[in-house]
């Protein structure tokens, strides 16, 4: 690579994306947004959770905001080429499998239920960061090598829980330090989400030769590590652990080989 390529890329790879180019591919053409908890997510809670529910149709209103939305209105850039054809790909292979379990609907996933949710979960988690603007974490270089593999990345981990509650959607992300003083960047993260009674939790790293430890046992009755993907099919939700609000929040900041650099949450 010569110098003047290395001058026309049009962002740093090791550096969170702008918002001025699509994150996955660097395109500048055709920026749309990404609905982060996508709509058909917010279409199944109104036309379930409330009938069920007898209560108002769904609604979020969200800290701060002064209108109360029918959607989780959470949005990040991307192109509309990524938008509308592989990470809409996406959206419909995992519809299937995630609408049942938002809605609380128990099932035995294989592992290829778990690769497929697995890959969700990181793109959404992307997609979170993205959101932020300043305050995002994760370098353009992770998303491009996502979009490459279509899987996620192997510097990555993903659990699986459940949720009681009653709030649709929740996110916690948080920066971590691994082996670096804290007046670093930070090279790792973690972000645990909710799709309403689904809980997910990604952590990942941009650290060579690196890897992750979870010692949290106390949760292990809850949870499943869907990735990397290991041997057999999990039954969903575990009989034995199912979070609440205040077990959620505690999970959510179990994972902390570091200081907190920014909390999110919707409901």
């Amino acid at each position: 690579m010569t110098a003047d390529e290395i001058e026309q890329l049009p962002e740093e790879y090791h550096h969170p994306p702008t918002g001025k180019f699509c994150p996955f591919c660097g395109s500048d053409e055709a920026l749309t947004v990404e609905h982060v908890w996508p709509q058909w997510m917010s279409r199944a809670l109104r036309e379930n959770v409330g009938a069920k529910q007898h209560e108002r149709p769904f609604a979020v209103s969200a800290p701060g905001a002064k209108r109360v939305s029918r959607a989780i209105e959470v949005e990040a850039p991307a192109c509309a080429l990524c938008n509308n054809q592989w990470l809409s790909v996406l959206e419909q292979d995992v519809r299937p499998v995630l609408e049942p379990m938002l809605l609380g609907e128990g099932r035995i996933l294989s592992r290829t239920h778990q690769l497929l949710l697995a890959t969700w979960a990181v793109k959404t988690v992307l997609m979170f960061d993205a959101a932020t603007g300043a305050d995002a974490v994760i370098p353009m270089g992770y998303y491009r090598e996502f979009a490459q593999l279509r899987a996620p990345l192997p510097s990555t981990q993903v659990w699986l829980g459940a949720y009681s509650g009653i709030r649709p959607g929740l996110a916690w992300r948080q920066a971590l330090w691994l082996d670096v003083p804290s007046d670093e960047a930070p090279n790792a993260f973690v972000t645990t989400f909710t799709a309403y009674r689904v809980v997910f939790q990604v952590a990942g790293h941009f650290v060579r030769d690196a890897s992750f430890r979870d010692r949290r046992y106390q949760f292990a009755s809850g949870v499943h590590r869907i990735w990397p993907v290991e041997p057999g099919s999990i039954r969903w939700p575990s009989r034995k652990l199912i979070f609440g609000d205040g077990s959620l929040e505690a999970f959510a900041g179990s994972f902390s080989d570091g200081q907190p650099q920014n909390e999110e949450a919707r409901s």
